[in-house]
């Protein structure tokens, strides 16, 4: 009987100390996992943008998509060659999504929404607000909006 209590307490001890020492390893192989996801991350590079207003096409400059640090599997840094930056972009799955927000200096904001149709291309919306409302809201009221193109088609490509 003192043998099987023995055991049974050995057996504890040697089983706590064991989830002790895999709880390091476990931490490493969640932070392996979040940099396998931003290495995979289809976005990353440099892009040349156009907004396609109602009255015509303009060349919008150039975006430079990276990783932010910490490295993060649904955000990237985003430097625009006409707005500066960086800007933080939000990235999301099925579809692959992207979402930048730039302010413009001027109480406005920019607004980026795209959808990755092709390795090399991004497709969406571009459109200003006046204040610094969320492009979460689906209720963008007239009064929030700037007069003009404010609003376009928004294409991103590779070159």
């Amino acid at each position: 009987m003192i043998t099987l209590k023995a055991a049974s307490i050995g057996l504890v001890l040697i089983t706590s100390f064991g989830l002790v020492l895999s709880e390091p390893a476990t931490e490493a192989t969640r932070a392996s996992n979040t940099r396998s996801a931003t290495a995979d991350n289809r976005f990353l590079g440099r892009w040349s943008s156009h907004i396609i207003y109602p009255s015509g096409e303009v060349s919008d400059g150039a975006f430079d998509i990276s990783d932010v640090v910490p490295e993060s599997s649904n955000r990237v840094s985003v430097v625009h060659s006409l707005r500066g930056g960086p800007f933080t972009g939000y990235t999301m799955a099925y579809p692959d999504r992207i979402e930048v927000q730039m302010p413009l200096g001027d109480g406005r904001v920019a607004h980026y929404n795209g959808v990755l149709v092709a390795a090399d291309r991004i497709e969406g919306r571009y459109f200003v607000t006046g204040d610094g409302q969320s492009n979460h809201s689906h209720k963008r009221s007239k009064l929030s909006r700037v007069s003009g193109e404010d609003e376009g088609v928004w294409v991103i490509t590779k070159p």
